[in-house]
């Protein structure tokens, strides 16, 4: 198969599989290396066909040890799409059982880094959609091998810059390895500039050379934002987690996938009795028009949300589906709802898997009920029963877990080396060599010193009883707010956002948001209107900029000495490294969009705990660092 961009092939041989095992697997030693690991990391340039990956992927499970995890990331600037890559694959059927997850799980074109979580958790795909300079410029990890698989330097010489090269090389352990088909007097000079040694070895069938090597001369990095830097893991595979609604349910499975001993605490009597335990609610993207920072992590959390559910609802099958992926119309109720989506879809960025505009007519048949507005189809996007949820992923998580509800941890301590929670007796409840927060706003009050801008906003839900029309709701609507498909004759109505500590259901609120209805679906709930309100009211915590605090966190008035001449201007490099809290991480924030946010940010803490490759960009994990305030105000000060 021919690239329609570089005029090159994807592979030469005959035997496709064959010359990648040797270019690669065989240059690089993968096999043998594989077999006395516990963690291995794979970056590659260029990922085509992804035929290097289910090789790797094949060799990893016939030579890794059981309990061994495989990071293997990719970079690409022209995915092939999902249907073709299944329609190649069909020519290599021993790789079979590898690429049906592979292409069941394709991330979309959208630039930057896609998850994929896979045999089990034994196996991290991260596919990054974009130009190798500058997504390279973007990542950190250490890399134990590499495969610099671009097309020609004659027809793709962009991959193979002396930028490109220097990047490859910040990103490799010292010892790392690399293989390639070219052996280019020009790549061979860029190779050794960065650091690598190379040499020449045998190539496949007509190729008779190609090169191998070592970094043995790495690079010094400085850090591009010291004060966002994580500390390196630490030997200890005991952790605490706080919270067990969907933050602190997603942070324990994913720390039990990789290996932690886990102790989950909550302070009500089961899981998800928070603001988790509504009956409820949507799974759907935040998009912006600019596709920034909060766009970005949020499409990215999105796909990765969905992709654990599917892989939790297919370890039990037998049970009834909690996940509904019905789809979401947005409609555009006003002009500025209009301008938005408008500018949504000029923008260019996202495709029509994951939003597509609709006229009225085409929303009223998508919806199964009149609608009298234009606005936007995700047919990705449904609703999800969040307590369900939780259920499923701390089951998932197994042994390596255990749960502690009605535990009210009243203060927490580090002493020798070890976290420390009480109870509000100062009776020693447990102590782990780890501890994360994903209790909300709660967060605050066991961290004074940190300083959290955590505030607790109320939001009520209404139920409403459906009619004869309202029954034929087929998909999620929103419209600044959202309503559900009924269930067992019931809508549910989300949600309001406000500041109060009123825990009733509030009949004002419960009448306005009825209104909203009626103003965006004339006559549909119009029954409701003076009845009896009914729903539940529970707390989320957000934050000024509406991330989530995702990682390790300062006492903040150590982290403003450390950087208190940042408003200088002077270079990064002039600043020490940060020094957060000890072995202590941050999953709270996440406001409304938790259900989104909170597994991918799990995924975020699992994988600097555990000295994996992080499954994000590294402006978006400066983005989420619990930090960024206190940073923030220091650069401000005059």
């Amino acid at each position: 198969m021919q690239s329609p961009f570089y005029a090159d092939h994807y592979f030469g041989a005959t035997d496709a599989a064959a010359e990648s095992r040797h270019h690669y697997l065989v240059a690089n030693d993968l096999p043998t290396r594989f077999g006395h690991c516990r963690h291995f990391a794979v970056g590659e340039l260029g990922f085509g066909t992804g035929l290097n990956f289910l090789l790797t992927w094949q060799a990893w499970r016939q030579n890794a040890p059981a309990d061994a995890t495989l990071d293997y990331l990719a970079i690409e600037k022209h995915p092939i799409a999902p249907e073709v890559l299944a329609q190649l694959h069909r020519q290599w059927p021993q790789f079979a059982s590898f690429s049906n997850l592979l292409v069941r799980d394709y991330p979309a074109p959208l630039p930057g880094c896609h998850r994929l979580t896979l045999d089990d958790g034994r196996v991290n795909l991260t596919l990054v959609w974009g130009d190798a300079a500058q997504q390279l410029a973007n990542l950190s990890g250490q890399f134990d091998a590499w495969y610099l698989d671009g097309f020609s330097p004659r027809t793709n010489p962009a991959l193979w810059s002396e930028e490109v090269i220097t990047q490859v090389a910040r990103l490799t352990r010292q010892g790392g390895t690399f293989s390639t088909f070219s052996v280019a007097g020009a790549v061979r000079e860029r190779l050794q500039k960065a650091g690598f040694d190379w040499r020449k070895i045998p190539g496949f069938g007509s190729k008779s050379e190609m090169l191998a090597g070592e970094l043995n001369d790495p690079p010094s990095v400085i850090s591009r934002a010291p004060w966002f830097q994580w500390p390196a893991p630490a030997n200890g595979r005991r952790v605490a987690v706080i919270g067990g609604g969907i933050a602190g349910a997603a942070t324990a499975y994913a720390l039990a996938r990789k290996g932690f001993q886990v102790t989950l605490l909550e302070q009500g009597e089961g899981l998800a009795v928070g603001a988790s335990g509504n009956a409820a609610g949507v799974i759907s993207p935040f998009l912006t028009a600019d596709h920034g920072l909060a766009s970005r992590f949020s499409s990215a959390a999105f796909a990765y949300a969905r992709a654990n559910i599917k892989n939790l609802q297919e370890l039990r099958p037998e049970q009834s589906p909690w996940f509904h992926p019905v789809g979401e119309v947005k409609l555009a109720i006003d002009p500025r709802s209009l301008s938005r989506q408008q500018r949504l879809m000029e923008s260019g960025w996202f495709s029509e898997s994951l939003i597509t505009p609709v006229d009225a007519p085409q929303a009223s048949t998508l919806a199964g009920i009149k609608i009298g507005h234009s606005g936007l189809f995700s047919a990705q996007s449904g609703w999800v029963n969040p307590v369900a949820w939780c259920a499923a992923l701390t089951e998932a998580a197994g042994d390596a877990l255990i749960i502690w509800t009605s535990t009210h941890v009243a203060a927490i301590g580090h002493q020798r080396g070890r976290w420390q929670l009480f109870d509000s007796h100062e009776n020693l409840i447990d102590e782990a060599d780890q501890l994360v927060l994903a209790n909300a706003a709660d967060a605050a009050r066991l961290l004074p010193a940190a300083r959290l801008p955590l505030q607790a906003m109320r939001g009520q839900l209404a139920e409403l009883s459906a009619t004869e029309q309202s029954s034929q709701l087929r998909r999620v609507v929103s419209f600044g707010h959202y309503l559900l498909p009924a269930v067992a004759g019931r809508h549910l109505l989300g949600a309001s956002y406000q500041q109060s500590d009123r825990a009733e259901v509030d009949a004002d609120q419960h009448r306005q948001m009825i209104e909203a209805v009626s103003s965006a679906l004339p006559g549909l709930v119009d029954q409701a209107i003076g009845a009896d309100p009914a729903g539940r009211v529970a707390w989320r915590a957000v934050t000024p900029d509406r991330l989530p605090l995702v990682g390790p966190v300062s006492d903040a008035l150590h982290c403003q000495s450390l950087y208190q001449r940042l408003n200088l201007g002077q270079p990064a490099g002039q600043y020490p490294p940060a020094e957060p809290l000890p072995n202590l991480y941050l999953n709270v924030g996440h406001g409304s969009r938790g259900l989104v946010t909170a597994s991918l940010s799990a995924e975020l803490i699992a994988a600097g705990l555990a000295g994996e490759v992080a499954p994000i960009e590294c402006d978006l994990v400066e983005a989420l660092h619990p930090d960024r305030f206190v940073i923030r105000q220091v650069r401000r000060q005059p």
